[in-house]
């Protein structure tokens, strides 16, 4: 990922979205851990077992509309605060 995160331009805000997460493992713990430690920011987790729709046809699902609205909205935040730089 920090090979990634080289390409970017350095006025472009980057975040991790870490998606399908057991979020309460040690691995996902440590995992944290480390991107805080390499100052990469993580904008947000969505947890293993939300569902966006119920299938190709189906209604979207509020549970996953929720979990990736908090996502998003940190995401325009952190746009935000670099445009007022």
């Amino acid at each position: 990922m920090e090979a990634v995160l080289e390409v970017v331009p350095p006025d472009t805000p980057t975040g991790l979205v870490v998606c399908s997460a057991r979020t309460y493992t040690r691995s996902y713990q440590e995992a944290l851990g480390s991107w805080s430690e390499s100052g990469i920011t993580v904008w947000g987790t969505v947890p293993e077992r939300v569902a966006i729709t119920a299938g190709p046809d189906g209604p979207l699902c509020p549970d996953g509309l929720e979990a990736y609205r908090q996502v998003w909205r940190r995401a325009q935040t952190a746009a935000r605060s670099s445009q007022s730089r």
